[in-house]
């Protein structure tokens, strides 16, 4: 009582009258009574005196078995009840400081940081030697719900149903210092497994949410620097490891925790931590545990997004991780277990991490070898980043599609990573000038401002994937057909070489993603349209011209309604003429027609479908039709003004030009009685004419889907979207009349893949036809007919 006295008249005397009392030989009573009165003091005691009381309480609270029944239990629950109140997040403490006022603001931060180390130290403590402490805080947060009390299905027989009210009232949900106290705990090897399957459950069931790891973790990086590597990184790992069993919250917790631990823990050795264990995350998951090894590498993207969360200070993200270039370049060696979706995301970040190490070496030598070494790719410069360029110059020099593939999404990367710098400088560029940020200024002044060489570097990347994703290899081009021998090796091999067009497709489409993310720099977009609209016009456009007296068209344009009905219109190709008109010497075509031509102005061009698919040349025949619409999807991206082009009215001649198509007879009862080639012909050029069809309609549907407004015959859209010339109303009518030929067109290819056993789409096998189960099956011992 003498002591107690001294301490309340003078608190100054709090640290040596606790050890007075800690020292004396007490009773049961006597010990639950000083216990409850340092339980009061925890609540109004100076922020100094927090270790005194916390290790007080650790180690001479009267002990228990945590069960829940009993004095001394209920005493237990008590203390933790008390120790989760404590105000433990940013900007709650009296000692809490910005770093932005007088020196006295920051010795008061620095003591306060002090006091929490102090106090987390006795805390691990004794949760390490206290079982029955331990029992009671994971109880406790166990029984914390955001709707009822902590202790809601728990009984104390031995405690007033008033306190149990409070308690209910006072934690109704889960603090930061839950998060602290189970760091702690989680610090003795024995109490590890138990804290990581709560958080675990806490996490599952949305308890545990980022933001609380927020309030608990970010400011406090010092204070808890004592817990970064026995728990909070142990937690971590725990929470990412269990990505493919807990459900998406545990991931994005333990994404969220990852990306604290490195900003708040900025310590060398303690980030190269961190970063190691994602490292290790990646490698031991890669092609098995396909969540785990995407959450860690979201965290790595998170960190260069995000830039200095958490760290108090403006911090970027990239630099922050270049030291560690080493570890991440490491992750090359898994590419061939990842997906397309962790190759793209390892590409970006090692072009972010890595792209600027050029700049920050001094040594001659180094530098010369690295441009020597780039050299060949079209690039200059050196850097961290010439293991990238070597991996992708050799993924794209293989002939297997699954290796060509990580060298075209490393070099979309690479240009994508490249545009974001050149952004980054125009924009900088325009600041300084005071520039309107206008439409105008924008596109008038981003060729002439951007680097000119470091474009020209990602055109000749580009240019570069380009060439190398073309087959290898001469070509039989205008090969004829003259005897059995050569008839069978054309059918063998028809559609075959369907997948070694898959390069380009896919190059197409990794370009068509970065367009619509909206993340090339305009010099870069100017190139790829003019470049692949040259392209696409010379492989896959045909033009029509008026036939000359004398001439003779098969009359399979129909040109009813059209202000040129009196005009003969065919093919100015003359091959596709002879298609036509049925004098074709092509043997494996079949009779062609101009088919779903829209009413109204003859049509300037068509799509040369069929005389592509008849081809002898094997890259007319299986390459360019894989192409045709992963082309035209990236150059529609290309001028589509809501990815930042200058509208569709440059392509709309394409919603309406007709198709060279085989004659619908030969879908019908004749197609059962054609020699196998040309069923295969007639067969592909349905596929890829539904194809076309259906890319159509998806590019141009945004244009004309709005209802036009007063009566207006322009859509309602943004006025950005649609050109002067662009006239919506006639879009939606055209996409109609499309909507219709696809239902044709899927008619006849169902009807044609059915009896046709020779053909399958791009990226299947073709089966052999089941002569066992059809009732004209052709005997083995007999050749069959071509």
């Amino acid at each position: 009582s003498t002591i107690q006295q001294l301490c309340s008249e003078d608190p100054t005397l709090l640290i040596p009258c606790l050890d007075a009392i800690g020292s004396l030989p007490l009773s049961a009573r006597e010990l639950e009574r000083v216990t409850r009165d340092a339980l009061e003091a925890l609540a109004t005691v100076e922020v100094w005196g927090l270790p005194s009381l916390t290790t007080f309480l650790m180690n001479n609270c009267p002990s228990g078995n945590g069960s829940g029944s009993g004095s001394d239990s209920d005493l237990a629950f008590e203390v933790i009840e008390e120790l989760r109140k404590l105000p433990l997040s940013r900007g709650s403490r009296n000692g809490g400081s910005s770093g932005n006022g007088d020196g006295n603001d920051k010795d008061a931060s620095k003591t306060t940081i002090d006091t929490e180390t102090l106090m987390i130290e006795s805390l691990s403590r004794g949760f390490a030697h206290r079982a029955d402490l331990t029992s009671a805080l994971l109880k406790a947060i166990k029984g914390t719900h955001h709707s009822t009390g902590p202790h809601s299905q728990y009984n104390y027989p031995h405690s007033s149903q008033a306190l149990i009210a409070a308690q209910q009232q006072q934690q109704q949900h889960h603090s930061p210092a839950d998060i602290w106290l189970l760091a702690c705990c989680a610090t003795a090897p024995h109490n590890l497994p138990k804290v990581k399957t709560l958080f675990r459950t806490k996490a599952n069931n949305g308890f545990f949410t980022p933001q609380l790891l927020r309030d608990a973790l970010i400011g406090n990086g010092m204070a808890l620097r004592s817990l970064f590597h026995p728990s909070l990184m142990e937690l971590a790992d725990g929470l990412l490891r269990s990505s493919n069993v807990e459900g998406s919250s545990t991931v994005e917790l333990g994404v969220t925790l990852y990306q604290l631990l490195f900003h708040e823990f900025w310590e060398p050795m303690q980030r190269q931590e961190v970063v190691g264990s994602l490292v290790t995350h990646v490698g031991s998951g890669v092609g098995v545990k396909v969540k785990e090894v995407d959450a860690a590498m979201r965290v790595f993207s998170n960190i260069i997004d995000n830039g200095g969360i958490g760290s108090g200070k403006k911090e970027d993200g990239a630099a922050a991780l270049r030291p560690f270039a080493p570890f991440l370049i490491s992750l090359l060696e898994h590419l061939h277990h990842m997906t397309t979706a962790q190759v793209r995301r390892l590409f970006l970040l090692l072009f972010a991490v890595c792209g600027e190490w050029n700049d920050e070496k001094d040594d001659d030598d180094m530098a010369a070898a690295a441009s020597a070494a780039s050299s060949s790719f079209g690039r200059t410069g050196g850097g961290a980043c010439d293991d990238v360029y070597i991996v992708i110059k050799k993924h794209l020099s293989l002939s297997s599609f699954a290796k060509k593939k990580i060298g075209i999404i490393g070099t979309v990367a690479y240009a994508v990573s490249r545009s974001s710098k050149l952004l980054e400088q125009q924009s900088s560029t325009d600041n300084e000038k005071n520039m309107v940020d206008t439409e105008e200024t924008r596109l008038g002044t981003a060729s002439t401002a951007l680097p000119s060489p470091e474009v020209h570097d990602v055109m000749e990347m580009i240019d570069a994937a380009y060439s190398q994703c073309q087959p290898s290899g001469t070509t039989s081009s205008g090969l004829l057909i003259s005897n059995l021998s050569s008839r069978h090796t054309i059918s063998s091999s028809m559609g075959s070489a369907f997948s070694e067009g898959s390069a380009i497709a896919f190059l197409f489409d990794e370009l068509c993603y970065a367009v619509r993310s909206g993340r090339l720099a305009e010099p870069i977009r100017k190139y790829l349209d003019q470049k692949f609209q040259e392209e696409f016009e010379d492989a896959f456009v045909g033009d029509f011209t008026v036939l000359k007296e004398g001439k003779t068209c098969s009359p399979t344009i129909d040109l009813s309604g059209t202000p040129d009905n009196d005009v003969s219109f065919a093919p100015a190709d003359s091959d596709d003429l002879a298609l036509v008109n049925g004098t074709s010497t092509n043997i494996i075509a079949p009779r062609g027609e101009i088919r779903f031509s829209i009413e109204g102005p003859h049509p300037e061009v068509y799509v040369k479908i069929l005389s592509l698919l008849s081809s002898y040349d094997m890259i007319e025949r299986e390459l360019l039709p894989v192409q045709l619409c992963p082309m035209f999807r990236l150059v529609a991206a290309l001028n589509d003004t809501r990815h930042g082009g200058c509208g569709l009215s440059e392509l709309d001649a394409m919603l309406d030009c007709p198709m060279l198509l085989p004659h619908p007879e030969s879908s019908k009862i004749q197609f059962k009685d054609m020699p196998s080639m040309q069923q295969w012909v007639i067969t592909s050029s349905y596929f890829f004419a539904t194809c076309w069809v259906r890319e159509l309609i998806n590019s141009f549907i945004y244009a004309g889907a709005v209802v036009p407004s007063n009566g207006s015959t322009q859509s309602s859209a943004p006025k950005s979207t649609l050109s002067h010339e662009f006239n919506a109303t006639d879009v939606r009518k055209k996409i109609v009349a499309r909507l219709k030929a696809l239902v044709e067109l899927e008619e006849e290819l169902r009807f044609t893949c059915s009896r046709c056993f020779v053909f399958a789409a791009p990226g299947l096998d073709i089966l052999p036809a089941p002569k066992e189960l059809l009732d004209d099956a052709i005997p083995d011992d007999v050749e069959p007919e071509l």
